[in-house]
């Protein structure tokens, strides 16, 4: 989509009128001309690249769903994701905002091109220690919120209840092995650095030993597809709403 700003000026050069429209090209995308110049530039960049985008790297044996618009949830690919993450930070608890995955990654052979439209982002991996309280509101922010896609966690166990208010819906949060998460105890936490920094109003504000390692998330996950050969999604049956 493109924004449009018409500015009309009256006498003395002063602003008279201004009028706002968007115009939204996908829904007319037929009418457009095509530009040569560009279909150039990009058929040059295509060639290059497919050598590099087009390698496969591994097989999906299932769809990893990542349904954005999706409330209330972790999905496939999102608790695939955060494992990974948590693993890879040695991590009790990771935390990857919704929005930070892109689409659902389809069965099949997985390409390395596949990955950069799933995470086209350069977000890397922050270790760090926060407090319980911190760790349950951070989950709560990122819960059926109206502004973002829904967070997505591994390392947890989460029951909330979705009548309730923003960011006051989790009725209980633990462990994955089930110790209920003391929120006077700190415990080690793995977020991108975009989160960390406050992207998606996420707070980090009270994390200590903050250990920025800059490994880039989205080649973690290549790695870890790669060294797994196969994947296989699977549900995740850590968070849930007491209120269905």
């Amino acid at each position: 989509a493109v924004g449009k700003l018409s500015i009309t000026f009256g006498s003395e050069n002063k602003i008279a009128k201004i009028e706002s429209a968007v115009d939204e090209i996908y829904k007319h995308k037929d009418s457009l001309i095509e530009d040569e110049k560009g279909k150039a530039l990009f058929t040059k960049y295509d060639t290059e690249l497919k050598p590099i985008m087009g390698e496969v790297i591994g097989v999906a044996e299932g769809e990893f769903t990542h349904e954005r618009s999706e409330k209330g949830s972790n999905t496939l690919l999102g608790a695939w994701a955060a494992e990974v993450q948590r693993q890879l930070g040695k991590a009790d608890i990771a935390i990857q905002n919704g929005g930070g995955l892109r689409r659902t990654l389809a069965a099949g052979n997985i390409t390395v091109g596949d990955l950069y439209e799933i995470m086209p982002f350069d977000n890397y991996l922050v270790v760090f220690d926060l407090p319980g309280s911190e760790i349950k509101k951070a989950i709560d922010h990122g819960i059926m919120n109206p502004n973002i896609t829904d967070g997505q966690f591994a390392g947890l166990k989460v029951e909330y209840d979705g009548t309730k208010p923003f960011e006051s819906r989790v009725t209980s949060i633990a462990l994955a092995d089930g110790t209920p998460l003391d929120m006077d105890k700190t415990y080690k936490v793995v977020v991108n650095d975009f989160m960390f920094t406050g992207g998606d109003k996420y707070d980090f504000s009270k994390a200590t030993n903050v250990v920025e390692t800059y490994v880039p998330i989205r080649d973690a996950l290549i790695d870890e597809i790669k060294a797994a050969k196969t994947i296989t999604p699977k549900a995740p049956d850590y968070i849930k709403d007491i209120s269905k």
